[in-house]
């Protein structure tokens, strides 16, 4: 029998573009390879791999055409799909296309979003037959041997599916499989060339004993927590650095540091193999006494979710953190050199603005801990099928904005569905629905491209240090007239830029620092186009030598000392490695370009206006 199992199609948003990238699931990978133990064929499709091979800007009717088209091509005897909540309706977009050219063909659907609302997912989609609920290792060959020989499915449990015009759910279970009783995941399914010397994740883990309000992690994997021993991960990071070259690996679980004794001694074991990991942890687990040993078994990175800034809402939550130990863990972890990534949320129902203000001012300070290796995320929350929040009497509203500002494909579809796709959704709030999404947009896209210190500069000469009062001043009075996502980030530098040189008028290197950063990011933006051309230039004129005062403030995060100004014209040009080379003019070539714009009909000026493209001059060179 030959089983054809679908990946996630998700997408990574920035201006004017989105990228995708191939990341093996890990559950298709186990079921796969419990499919493959006792004699399967199995395949795995990865709609990333298709959008990738086609000239397409966002998801359209023929990407889910040409995804359908290569699922079909395998000639599947069952075909089977996972679907986190923003990406379902990509699933059901392809999966209604397979239905109308082979009816008989029988397609499951899996995944959290799928566990929680199987009879709702069948009801609403009449392209899925089956919902397989929960992990399903334990009763995947049962079910797909069923299906094959044409049994009922009445006697396996935790499956939802269709006899007839009815929707039938059987009785659940928890036949919880032993971590290390499965067998190595099938990486080899996805092509080879998108897994060598790439970073590469391991399921470490699942399950989480905690009961955060806003969460479905619990309740997908029935509450119970569980870890991989050192052993079957130590074999399974050797054997990806024998197949693949992996540099670094992901020990994928959300509270891989929990059980102290156990992280004691992975540590122990890994130390002096020459591996390199990273992995998730609540920053109240997490020893600080082992930092040092962490780094030195390999560990590069710790993502931490904090979630909120405000004491007030870390209770309402149930997430429960001290929030100064919390900064002080994440300050002892940037300390023994580890990258580290801070993620938060607003949106939420009992959130107030004080409280947002007070997870800005947070996310403020933790920004003048690094420069360079630190990765903050403000998210804006989603009615989570599954968690407490969503479980609870409360209006949700739609208005066409995704959880992670995704470009909807289908918003009709979406508002027909509002208990299946709840995540596309928000919850009625306190808040300004714009604020929340334009303090989320300026935290997660434009700050990593104005940089940590600068913002850090500007927060502590114009705001008290604030970053709160910042985006007050930076967010346009009438936001509400517009939620577009690249407006919303085009609005924002512009009232970063105009605070810079009006509010900050008496340090004005802060002005010019600002548009340098644009600059850069304009730069940057066009050369990872796929039509764009390394090889052009942009140059632009300064007040201020500001690659030499923005050097100063990345390596010792300080004000520089109020520097004189000395009218400078820099070269910007993306290199083939997606690196920007700055190039200084000399006073010759600063002459000739200041020559080029004085025979202009018109100067240009402002930000991107400053900008002259030379094509061919070889400046960088």
């Amino acid at each position: 029998m030959h089983i054809v199992l679908v990946d996630n199609f998700f997408y990574l948003r920035s201006l004017e573009r989105v990228e995708v990238t191939v990341s093996p699931h890990l559950g298709l990978m186990s079921l796969a390879a419990v499919l493959q133990s006792v004699g399967h064929k199995v395949s795995i499709v990865d709609p990333k791999l298709v959008f990738s091979a086609g000239d397409w800007a966002l998801p359209n009717q023929q990407f889910y055409e040409a995804w359908a088209h290569t699922i079909l091509c395998l000639e599947a005897d069952i075909v089977g799909f996972t679907a986190l909540g923003r990406t379902l309706p990509h699933a059901v977009s392809a999966a209604e296309r397979i239905k109308a050219l082979r009816p008989s063909l029988p397609i499951l659907v899996g995944g959290p979003h799928a566990t929680i609302l199987g009879p709702a997912v069948l009801e609403a989609f009449d392209c899925f037959d089956v919902v397989v609920r929960h992990e399903a290792e334990t009763t995947i060959v049962h079910i797909v041997e069923a299906l094959h020989a044409g049994r009922s499915l009445d006697g396996l449990t935790n499956l939802v599916f269709r006899e007839g015009q009815a929707v039938i759910s059987t009785r659940e279970s928890r036949p919880l499989p032993d971590m290390d009783d499965l067998p190595f995941p099938a990486y080899h399914l996805y092509p080879r060339d998108e897994l060598m010397g790439k970073e590469l994740a391991i399921e470490a883990g699942r399950g989480c004993p905690f009961a955060c309000t806003f969460c479905s992690t619990a309740n997908f994997f029935q509450r119970r927590y569980r870890l991989k021993s050192n052993e079957r991960l130590i074999e399974e990071m050797e054997e990806l650095r024998s197949r693949y070259g992996t540099v670094v690996v992901d020990l994928n679980h959300d509270l891989f540091g929990l059980n102290k004794k156990a992280l004691r001694e992975f540590c122990r074991q890994v130390t002096g193999r020459g591996l390199k990991w990273k992995c998730s942890m609540r920053p109240d687990t997490m020893d600080v006494a082992m930092l040092p040993d962490l780094v030195r078994a390999g560990c590069v990175s710790i993502y931490f979710g904090i979630e909120s800034g405000s004491p007030r809402m870390q209770k309402i939550i149930a997430k429960k953190l001290d929030l100064e130990d919390t900064a002080h863990a994440i300050e002892q972890a940037l300390e023994v050199g580890l990258v580290c990534t801070a993620s938060f949320i607003t949106g939420f129902p009992e959130e107030t603005d004080a409280d947002l203000n007070e997870t800005l001012d947070m996310i403020g300070r933790l920004s003048a801990l690094s420069s360079t290796r630190l990765l903050l995320q403000l998210h804006v929350l989603s009615p989570e099928p599954g968690s407490d929040l969503a479980a609870r009497e409360q209006t949700i509203r739609f208005d066409g904005i995704g959880p992670e500002m995704d470009d909807l494909v289908d918003r009709q579809l979406i508002a027909r569905h509002p208990q299946v796709f709840s995540v596309f959704h928000h919850f009625e709030t306190q808040l300004s629905r714009q604020r929340v999404l334009y303090c989320s947009a300026f935290v997660t896209f434009v700050m990593p491209e104005v940089g940590h210190a600068l913002v850090r500069l500007i927060t502590d000469v114009g705001f008290d240090g604030r970053l709160s009062r910042l985006l007050d001043a930076v967010i346009p009075q009438d936001a509400d007239a517009d939620i577009d996502f690249n407006n919303m980030i085009q609005r924002l530098w512009a009232g970063l830029e105009w605070i810079a040189a009006n509010t900050l008028r008496e340090t004005s290197y802060i002005g010019e620092l600002v548009r340098f950063s644009r600059i850069m990011a304009a730069c940057r933006r066009d050369g990872e186009k796929p039509s764009s051309d390394s090889g052009e230039i942009l140059v632009a004129p300064f007040e201020f030598e500001v690659a030499d005062i923005a050097r100063t403030l990345l390596e010792t995060r300080r004000d520089a000392p109020n520097p004189a100004p000395k009218p400078t014209w820099y070269a910007f040009q993306m290199s083939p490695t997606h690196t920007i080379n700055i190039v200084r003019l000399n006073e010759v070539e600063s002459a000739e370009i200041a020559a080029l714009y004085a025979g202009s009909a018109s100067r240009p000026a402002g930000t991107r206006e400053d900008l002259a493209r030379l094509g061919a001059m070889s400046l960088c060179e």
